[in-house]
């Protein structure tokens, strides 16, 4: 019964976000005439409306974290269902702040059909490196496609925010998120010694041996990184603020092109029920 009367005031905190973020869309869209949700990318990925799904759907991490609530299968419909009515939302505050003639284009036409016109007379303008738009050019019925696609935007935001609760540490015994502790890293220039830091690590966390791997950790290896560096790896510490519990996860990157990679298959974890501490 609590995790259900959560579930609703969580989904209450996400509504009143969904309508604010629906709100300022509508606002930077009436005065600067330029609609963010509307952004597509290469003329098929939503972009504006996978970024305003995932702000109107922000209330759930907010309130999941207040109330170190795991997301649950309602949560994550509702979740959906807050974004995806962001974008009928949007149109519906535009739809009630038109004006023809001195009266209200409510007086005219129903929402549905106001929301038909507008798809079917979408406009688009193209954009090269974000300069030399081009003029609008009409859709016609293409601009269902388009309202389609934005929907699925928003749908895709906000379950980017369930993906990112779910993929977070949490506690079952205590019912709350594990918070983050301290990462320790260490760089190398020689991929063998890289390498040898981690299988060296990974042995002792295997054998339960937490701080002789953290201390191995921090003892190989420079702890800033360096133009000739091209291996590192890294511990990260969360815990259970109530029964103290703690994670530990060993990863190792290289670089590849002048980026940072993790290398697939590295990344280990484990748990341990006894105080730890990393040596930054």
């Amino acid at each position: 019964m609590k995790k259900f009367s959560q579930d609703i005031i969580i989904t209450i905190i996400a509504g009143v976000t969904s309508l604010l973020t629906a709100v300022i869309l509508v606002i930077l869209e009436q005065t600067l005439n330029f609609s963010f949700y509307s952004y597509m990318l290469w003329f098929v990925i939503p972009i504006g409306a996978i970024g305003s799904g995932f702000v109107a759907a922000s209330g759930y991490y907010l309130g999941a974290k207040w109330f170190n609530h795991k997301p649950s299968r309602l949560i994550l419909l509702n979740m959906l269902a807050i974004s995806t009515i962001t974008f009928f939302l949007i149109y519906w505050l535009n739809y009630i702040s038109l004006t023809y003639n001195g009266k209200p284009v409510s007086d005219y036409i129903s929402y549905l059909q106001y929301l038909n016109l507008s798809l079917a007379n979408y406009s688009m303008s193209v954009c090269f490196h974000y300069v030399n738009c081009s003029g609008g050019i009409q859709l016609g019925s293409f601009g269902y496609i388009v309202g389609a696609l934005q929907i699925l935007g928003f749908f895709a935001g906000g379950a980017s925010i369930y993906g990112y609760l779910s993929s977070e540490i949490y506690c079952n015994n205590c019912s709350r998120y594990y918070s983050s502790k301290k990462s320790q890293s260490r760089y190398f220039n020689i991929m063998e010694e890289g390498a040898k830091s981690y299988d060296d690590t990974l042995a002792l966390l295997i054998q339960k041996k937490y701080k002789d791997a953290i201390d191995s950790h921090a003892n190989s290896g420079e702890q800033k990184v360096k133009k000739d560096s091209i291996i590192y790896t890294i511990l990260t510490l969360k815990y259970c603020k109530k029964c103290r519990d703690h994670f530990i996860k060993l990863q190792i990157f290289a670089k590849r092109n002048s980026k940072w990679k993790e290398i697939p298959k590295t990344a280990k974890y484990t748990y341990a029920k006894e105080e730890l501490n990393l040596v930054v």
